[in-house]
C-alpha cells in the first residue's frame, strides 16, 4: 500500500514536472515571440522615419525647383526683351522718331559715360554669374539629383 501511494505520488510529480517544463518552454517561446515583434516594430519605425526624411527632402527640392523655375522664366523673358531691343538697334533704322529711349540715351552720351555704363553692366553680370554659381554649388551640395536630366523622353 505504501508503495502504491509512493508510485502514485511519483507519477503525479512526474506529470507536474512535465507540465512545468511545457509551461517554461511556452513562456520562452512567448518571450522570443515578443522580442521578435519588438524587433520587427523597431525595424518598421526605422523604415518609416527614412520615408519621412525622403518626403521632406522631396518637398524641399520641389520648393527649390519652383523658385528656380520662376527665376528661369523671368530671366528668359528679360532675355527675349533684350534680344528684341538689340535687333531693333541693329536693324539699321536710326529714325530718331522711332528710336527707343535707350538708343536716344546712347546717342546723346559721351564716350566716358558709355564706358562707365559698360563697366557697370560688366560688374552686374559678374555678380549675377557669381550668384548663379553659388546657387548651383548649393544645389550640388544639398540636392544633386535636381540637376539630373532624363534623356529617355
Amino acid at each position: 500500500m505504501w508503495e502504491t501511494k509512493y508510485n502514485e505520488m511519483q507519477a503525479v510529480s512526474t506529470h507536474h514536472e512535465q507540465e512545468i517544463i511545457r509551461m517554461r518552454d511556452a513562456d520562452e517561446r512567448g518571450r522570443l515571440s515578443h522580442a521578435n515583434v519588438v524587433k520587427a516594430l523597431q525595424d518598421e519605425i526605422r523604415v518609416l522615419n527614412q520615408d519621412i526624411e525622403e518626403l521632406s527632402a522631396r518637398k524641399r527640392s520641389d520648393t527649390i525647383i519652383g523658385r528656380l523655375q520662376g527665376k528661369v522664366d523671368r530671366i528668359q523673358e528679360e532675355n527675349a526683351h533684350l534680344k528684341e531691343m538689340t535687333e531693333e538697334m541693329l536693324s539699321g533704322d536710326h529714325n530718331p522718331a522711332r528710336a527707343t529711349p535707350l538708343a536716344l540715351e546712347i546717342d546723346s552720351a559721351s564716350q566716358e559715360e558709355i564706358a562707365q555704363a559698360y563697366h557697370s553692366i560688366q560688374r552686374d553680370y559678374a555678380a549675377l554669374r557669381s550668384y548663379v554659381d553659388k546657387l548651383l554649388m548649393n544645389i550640388i551640395a544639398e540636392a544633386p539629383h535636381l540637376l539630373c536630366v532624363d534623356n529617355s523622353s
